[in-house]
C-alpha cells in the first residue's frame, strides 16, 4: 500500500496545532523519526483495511502479523460491521476515505484520510469510526478534534449534509474507564461551529510570531527537542519552583524538601518535561547517527542478545544433554535458559553450548563519553541533511 501524504494542518496533529500554533513552523523540515510503536500502528491499520475489504493478509507482502494485533484489530472490524448493520439498508461504507477541504477555502492546505465512514442517506446520519492501536495514551471521544476533522472531510468528499454525526473511537489495547469503544453524537450546527474554530486555529499558525505553548500535546512533536518554549519551561520549573542555584543546575532538591504547592506544580508539568528530555536524547542520538560530533556524548552498542545460530542443530544437541527439559513448551529454551540448566548438571557442556550461540546487538544507544563501552562510528547519509537552525 502506497504511503499516504500528510498535511501540515492534518487531522492527526490538530490537537497539537490548535493548542500550539507555533508548532507547525517548528516542525517544518524536520525529519520523521519513526518509532517501533508508530510502525506497529501503521501495520495494524493496514491489517484493518485488508479485513474490512475482505482481502487476504498476503496482500501485505508476507508481513508477519502478531496474534495480539489481529485480536485488537478484530474489535475494530466487528465494531464497523455492527454499526453498518444497524444503519439503514441503503447505508454506504467508505474505508480509508480520502478527502480535501479545499472546497471550503481553508487558510492552508488541509486534507487527509479517515479510517472508516458510514453514511445513511435515509436518516441523514454520518458515522466516523477511528481505530487507535496504541495503549499508552487514552483517547477521549467527546469533541475529539481529529474525528470532527474527519467528519468535516467526509461531508466534503461524499457531498452530503448530515442531520447528525456520530464519531467513534475504537481503542482495544488501552484501559479506558468507558471501555474500548467510545462514541459521541452531535448535530450539523456543531460541525459548522467546529469548522469555523478549526480554520481560525489554522490561521493562527500562519502568523510569523505564532506562539509556542508547551503542554501534554507536545508528546509526539518532532520539534520538541529544539523548542525554546519547552526549554524555558524546564528552566522555570528547575530554577523558580525549586529554587535551584544557577551555578549548580543539577542540584535538584529531594521531594521531601518541596512544599505541597511545589509538588503539585511539579506533577502538573512532569509529563511535558519528561517528554522533552526524551525528545532531546532522541535528537542527539539522531545527530550522532548522521556522523556529527556532540561534545560529551557518543553512540554505543546495546547489550547484545544471545540467539541460536541454527535452532535445529541446537535443539538436537540440547536434547542429548537435557532431554525433554530442552524445551519450554512449545519452544526451544533460549540460550540463557539452557545455559542455566546445563550448569547444574554439566558445566563442560554449558561451555560447549557456546558453539551454537551467536550474539546480535539490538542497535545503538546514547551514552556519555565516560561510558566504558567503545563508541560506534556512524556514517553520514549524504541524502540526509541536518535541519536548518535558521
Amino acid at each position: 500500500m502506497p504511503p499516504k501524504q500528510h498535511s501540515e494542518h492534518g487531522a492527526s496533529k490538530a490537537y497539537r496545532w490548535i493548542a500550539c500554533p507555533g508548532s507547525v513552523a517548528m516542525e517544518r523540515g524536520l525529519p520523521d523519526q519513526s518509532s517501533e510503536h508508530a510502525r506497529e500502528g501503521t501495520l495494524a491499520h493496514e491489517v484493518a483495511e485488508c479485513l474490512l475489504r475482505g482481502q487476504h493478509l498476503d496482500t501485505l507482502g508476507g508481513v508477519s502479523v502478531p496474534e495480539e494485533m489481529l485480536e485488537a484489530v478484530q474489535v475494530y472490524v466487528d465494531t464497523v460491521t455492527k454499526i453498518h448493520a444497524a444503519a439503514g439498508p441503503n447505508a454506504q461504507e467508505f474505508i480509508e476515505q480520502e478527502f480535501n477541504l479545499a472546497p471550503l477555502n481553508p487558510p492552508a492546505p488541509m486534507y487527509g484520510t479517515s479510517d472508516c465512514c458510514i453514511w445513511d442517506p435515509d436518516t441523514k446520519h454520518l458515522h466516523v469510526i477511528d481505530y487507535k492501536h496504541g495503549r499508552g495514551v487514552l483517547v477521549e471521544v467527546e469533541r475529539n478534534p481529529q474525528l470532527m476533522y474527519y467528519a468535516l472531510g467526509a461531508v466534503v468528499a461524499l457531498k452530503v449534509r448530515p442531520v447528525t454525526v456520530t464519531i467513534t473511537v475504537v481503542q482495544p489495547r488501552a484501559e479506558h474507564p468507558d471501555g474500548p469503544i467510545r462514541s459521541w453524537t452531535f448535530d450539523w450546527q456543531t460541525l459548522v461551529d467546529y469548522k469555523r474554530e478549526l480554520f481560525a486555529a489554522a490561521e493562527r499558525t500562519l502568523a510569523p510570531d505564532a506562539p509556542l505553548v508547551p503542554g501534554p500535546h507536545c508528546k509526539f512533536c518532532k520539534a520538541q527537542a529544539i523548542c525554546p518554549a519547552q526549554q524555558k519551561l524546564a528552566e522555570e520549573v528547575a530554577q523558580s519552583e525549586f529554587a535551584v542555584v544557577q551555578a549548580n543546575p543539577t542540584a535538584l532538591p529531594t521531594p521531601e524538601a518541596l512544599t505541597l504547592d511545589q509538588l503539585t506544580r511539579a506533577l502538573d508539568v512532569a509529563d511535558t518535561i519528561e517528554n522533552w528530555f526524551r525528545s532531546v536524547r532522541a535528537h542527539v542520538q539522531f545527530l550522532l547517527e548522521l556522523g556529527h560530533e556532540v561534545p560529551g556524548y557518543k553512540l554505543v552498542e546495546r547489550r547484545a542478545n544471545r540467539k541460536w545460530r541454527d535452532e535445529a542443530a541446537a535443539a538436537a544437541w540440547l536434547e542429548q544433554h537435557l532431554g525433554d527439559d530442552a524445551y519450554e513448551e512449545p519452544k526451544l529454551r533460549s540460550p540463557a535458559q539452557a545455559e542455566k540448566r546445563l550448569k547444574k548438571i554439566d558445566k563442560a557442556a554449558a561451555k560447549e553450548m557456546e558453539q551454537f550461540v551467536t550474539k546480535e546487538s539490538s542497535g545503538v544507544v546514547l551514552a556519555p563519553d565516560t561510558d566504558k563501552r567503545p563508541a560506534v562510528v556512524a556514517g553520514v547519509d549524504e541524502f540526509t541533511a541536518l535541519p536548518s537552525g535558521d
